[in-house]
């Protein structure tokens, strides 16, 4: 992938990175972005196809990476915030013909390595769990994200006030959504794309009456990585329909406790998830990898796992 380099800025930390996808849509609809040299990870969860995800894992890494090179003193919250607004912005107004009246979108979250602290930035409910190993045997975990969907209260009440609309978020009004949604369509309330719930040259009608209903404003969170700091996974939220963040905490410090090898780990998952779906269906998991029209049962799933290991050793030069 073309983008624009930056110097590599150092931590005092080693990283060992994992990344894989599986499908299950066609094409799938997210697409995955890792740049160990510069310390930028993310995945973009399309929906309603995959043209708005494909757009900003093409041109949001690029442009984000081109204003770091420009900045010697950077606020990454400020220019996180803006890059991500930008692309969005940029989206709709090259592909008006393509997305006008559909709800087509993608959800977003990136994870920047920045001397030692994480800066997360989150659109939608793809999601950021971190593991931690305090004492030799105790591990916890928690997740640096929040859900911007509509099974989150403080995302329902930000819709309400976004929007002029007395009932923004009700069942959904097409055969194949379950649950409350924005419009009875829409589940995130964060998203690139998705201009009906957003602008009046994009809408119809009732929807058009009371915007916008969501935002591409991300939210943004740091995190300082300790020693006890082992593993972060960037996952869409495919990982999540059938396992919960305790199951993947789990398998990861139990995998990590065994001695795998941390470039095996996102693998790993995606069988482990094959695995939890065969109990579920009462197959084999080859029997449920080869099941036809695999969406009506899972996600697209994307997964990232960061490792952080100490400081590469540093070789001294003896001189003579």
């Amino acid at each position: 992938m073309d983008i624009t380099s930056i110097e590599p800025h150092y931590s005092s930390f080693s990283v060992s990175v994992s990344a894989i996808q599986v499908e299950s849509y066609h094409p799938i609809e997210d697409r995955l972005y890792v740049n160990e040299k510069d310390h930028l990870y993310a995945i973009f969860d399309g929906h309603g196809g995959d043209i708005c995800s494909r757009y900003v894992v093409d041109k949001l890494p690029k442009q984000l990476l081109s204003c770091l090179k420009k900045q010697t003193h950077c606020d990454y919250h400020h220019l996180l915030k803006t890059c991500f607004m930008q692309i969005d912005e940029q989206f709709l107004n090259e592909h008006k013909h393509i997305v006008k009246t559909s709800p087509s979108g993608s959800c977003g979250v990136s994870v920047l390595i920045r001397d030692d602290t994480l800066f997360i930035c989150n659109v939608g409910d793809s999601r950021v769990l971190l593991g931690t190993k305090r004492e030799e045997q105790h591990w916890s975990h928690k997740l640096l994200t929040n859900d911007h969907n509509t099974r989150n209260e403080r995302e329902r009440e930000l819709v309400r006030l976004r929007s002029s609309d007395p009932v923004p978020i009700r069942t959904g009004v097409m055969s194949k959504t379950e649950g409350d949604r924005i419009g009875g369509i829409l589940m995130v309330t964060r998203a690139f794309g998705d201009g009906i719930f957003k602008r009046r040259d994009m809408s119809l009608h009732p929807l058009i009456h009371h915007l916008p209903y969501i935002t591409s404003e991300p939210e943004i969170t740091t995190h300082k990585l300790t020693p006890e700091d082992r593993f972060v996974v960037i996952s869409s939220d495919g990982l999540y329909e059938n396992m919960t963040p305790e199951m993947v905490s789990e398998f990861v410090e139990q995998q990590l406790d065994a001695g795998a090898d941390p470039s095996t780990l996102a693998s790993k998952i995606i069988e482990y998830l094959f695995e939890v779906l065969a109990r579920l269906m009462n197959k084999t998991p080859e029997q449920v990898k080869k099941l036809p029209n695999r969406k009506s049962f899972m996600d697209d799933t994307s997964v990232i796992v960061l490792v952080f290991g100490p400081p590469p050793p540093v070789l001294s030069v003896s001189c003579p």
